[in-house]
């Protein structure tokens, strides 16, 4: 018996390539190396080094991360109306022995602390470095949702399952790897 898996395409059918020059681009995941009350958290890393960094103990591989901070402001006039808002640091990694330990550290208001390193590719030589670090004091979890992707659909069904954790900070300092720039933001001072 053969059964044929069609998607997108009709019954049997593949979907038509896309016409065009592709360009194969990958991002490269980022590695976490955080403390949970103190304690290096021990993710499940597919890389042993990067960059020349070792990432093989005590980090964690993300795949991806956002932050950011907002001022309100009159739309208007285009005045700020309001103070800098910290938003939640956000990433994504994949199932590993952390994610019962971002539950617990949710439930019980655990300190979260640690550097996010970020790489990318030289364009001068292609070479892989270590590009930008944002490191967290005085974090708390305030979110961890899992996903596992759809199985059904084609543009999804070949990623990992993960856990997406959401954790507000009280310190943040981003640090420019190249060009050696860094700021340190403290949401106890006002400005």
């Amino acid at each position: 018996m053969v059964i044929v898996c069609a998607r997108r395409g009709g019954h049997g059918v593949s979907p038509a390539p896309k016409q065009g020059r592709r360009r194969n681009i990958m991002a490269l995941n980022a590695y976490a190396a955080l403390t949970w009350n103190g304690t290096a958290l021990d993710g499940d890393s597919t890389m042993s080094e990067i960059g020349g960094v070792d990432v093989s103990s005590d980090h964690i591989e993300v795949y991806q991360l956002n932050w950011g901070t907002v001022i309100g402001h009159e739309r208007q006039a285009s005045l700020s109306a309001a103070h800098r808002t910290a938003e939640p640091l956000v990433f994504e990694q994949r199932l590993d022995g952390t994610v019962p330990q971002w539950h617990q550290a949710l439930t019980e208001n655990a300190t979260i602390a640690g550097t996010f390193k970020i790489f990318d590719t030289n364009p001068e030589d292609g070479a892989t470095r270590e590009r930008f670090n944002i490191t967290i004091e005085g974090g708390r979890v305030v979110s961890v949702q899992g996903e596992s992707p759809d199985a059904f659909d084609a543009d999804q069904s070949n990623k990992p399952c993960y856990v997406r954790v959401k954790v507000t900070y009280h310190t943040i300092t981003y640090e420019d790897m190249v060009l050696s720039k860094v700021y340190t933001d403290n949401w106890s001072q006002s400005r």
